[in-house]
């Protein structure tokens, strides 16, 4: 899956702050995921870009919440800027069972 920018899809507007523009990536994937028949347990790789790392606890705690052990394998990359002016951008990679 692409990655998926913070956007509220009835406002089409950027969720404010990192813990809302994170928890929305994730509840963004996890709507795409389920249009496809697959859940959050289908990831196997998430790449998260960021424009702070001082924010990854943060992150890490949300992505906790949506993820459960065996976690997907996980890269987090500090870019110096994503579209909209967003702080986060998650995308991913899931697996379906055939």
């Amino acid at each position: 899956m692409s990655g998926q920018l913070p956007l509220n899809p009835n406002t089409n507007k950027l969720a404010i702050g990192i813990e809302d523009q994170a928890r929305q990536c994730l509840e963004n994937s996890k709507h795409i995921l389920r249009e496809k028949g697959l859940e959050m347990n289908s990831v196997l790789k998430t790449t998260i870009f960021v424009t702070d790392l001082s924010g990854f606890q943060t992150v890490n705690e949300i992505y906790a919440e949506y993820f459960s052990k065996p976690f997907p394998a996980r890269s987090t990359i500090q870019v110096a800027e994503l579209p909209m002016n967003a702080m986060i951008e998650i995308e991913l990679m899931a697996e379906v069972k055939r």
